[in-house]
């Protein structure tokens, strides 16, 4: 059975029984078209934290987060993961976080109902503290946001889109659509004339691609495809002329200014999930499901690796080319500059991470939850200075 993003953690038995039952295509996401179409722009309220443990749900009882991680790759001085947040059945699981600046970084998810429905949630950091912050109401469950100037975007379950410009709470998020009432999985603003979204439903049908050129919202026919593709998961960008989208079965698309084509790389029909990079020649994928894959590209080759490591969800590089990892199980690990070998670090939380995210201060981010289980989930949000 086809699993999306963020599928089984588990092989076999009855943990997996139950999670099919539960699961949608990604992370606990909706089932396609079952929710009927995009959020209704309208306030909604504010979620609450939890600053209990999450055992049940397999959530980590360390809140202190006091496990020593490898060195920082800029000052040598030890690093740790800490747990900042944990987030209760209110709130739900946390799939994405971005901000403009240390000082402002948002963090997105949501939270599985009954009947197939989703509820999304924003948390957002400011003087070093999480908050929960109002959407639209009726938003759905939000898988990822990014942006760039003042434009934000981030987009969901049903085929939710969000956009606003600047970062005052007053500023209220609009609903936007492009045609499509599938999961919209991943978001990249190059300008404010020129953001691309994808999704899919992991499932049965085509991966859906939109962009907006600064007025509209338009579905873009993909390339001919050569693999049975359910969905696109996840776009990174260095320029308006250089973007990559990464999928279901080892989907990976380039878009080179005038139009996308599929570019060969065998990870032996495992999926793609996320990926990052900090130049033409350095980027670095990561997927999988139950066992983790990385894909290097070095500008002409991308080389796959399959290590011995959990399934991965996210991936993101700094300036130096160093990266780190996330994925099942609170998997954290660092994977040195030109280089498919993996170092775990610590991970103070055994829920499964979804992304990974460093605002350029040297610190980094990390967001999960019990992603592996069925709903209602619970969520987290790790911090390394």
């Amino acid at each position: 059975m086809r699993v999306g993003e963020c599928g089984l953690a588990r092989a076999g038995g009855a943990a997996v029984s139950l999670w099919l039952a539960w699961a949608t295509p990604a992370c606990g996401g909706d089932r396609g078209a079952s929710e009927g179409s995009s959020a209704a722009a309208s306030t909604g309220g504010e979620g609450t934290a939890s600053s209990t443990s999450h055992g049940s749900s397999g959530g980590s009882s360390d809140s202190s987060g006091a496990a020593t991680g490898s060195s920082d790759g800029t000052t040598g001085a030890s690093a740790q993961w800490a747990i900042a947040f944990e987030a209760d059945e209110s709130i739900g699981a946390l799939l994405s976080a971005w901000g403009p600046s240390a000082a402002h970084v948002y963090a997105v998810g949501g939270q599985q109902g009954d009947g197939g429905l989703s509820q999304g949630a924003m948390l957002v950091r400011r003087d070093g503290a999480w908050s929960p912050t109002a959407l639209p109401r009726q938003t759905a469950k939000l898988n990822w946001i990014h942006g760039r100037d003042a434009l934000r975007v981030a987009v969901g379950e049903r085929g939710t889109i969000l956009v606003r410009e600047g970062d005052d709470d007053a500023t209220p998020w609009t609903a936007a659509a492009c045609g499509t009432v599938l999961p919209l999985w991943g978001a990249w603003v190059v300008a404010s004339d020129d953001v691309w979204v994808v999704g899919g439903d992991g499932f049965d049908r085509p991966p859906v691609m939109c962009h907006f050129d600064g007025a509209m919202w338009t579905n873009v026919e993909l390339p001919p495809i050569s693999i049975d593709s359910k969905g696109l998961f996840k776009l990174f960008g260095l320029a308006a002329d250089d973007l990559w989208a990464v999928g279901d079965g080892g989907l990976l698309l380039h878009h080179d200014g005038r139009g996308w084509s599929q570019v060969e790389l065998d990870t032996d029909g495992a999926d793609l999930i996320s990926l990052w990079g900090n130049s033409p020649s350095s980027l670095l994928a990561v997927g999988g499901r139950a066992s983790g894959v990385l894909a290097r590209y070095d500008g002409a080759t991308w080389t796959p690796s399959a290590p011995q490591m959990a399934g991965l969800n996210g991936v993101w590089m700094d300036d130096a080319g160093l990266a780190h990892v996330v994925g099942l199980m609170g998997t954290i690990a660092r994977v040195d500059a030109g280089t498919l070998e993996p170092a775990a670090e610590d991970s103070p939380t055994n829920l499964t991470l979804h992304a990974v995210w460093g605002p350029g201060d040297g610190s980094l981010i990390a967001v999960g939850g019990s992603l592996d289980l069925p709903p209602p989930f619970v969520g987290v949000i790790l911090e390394r200075s």
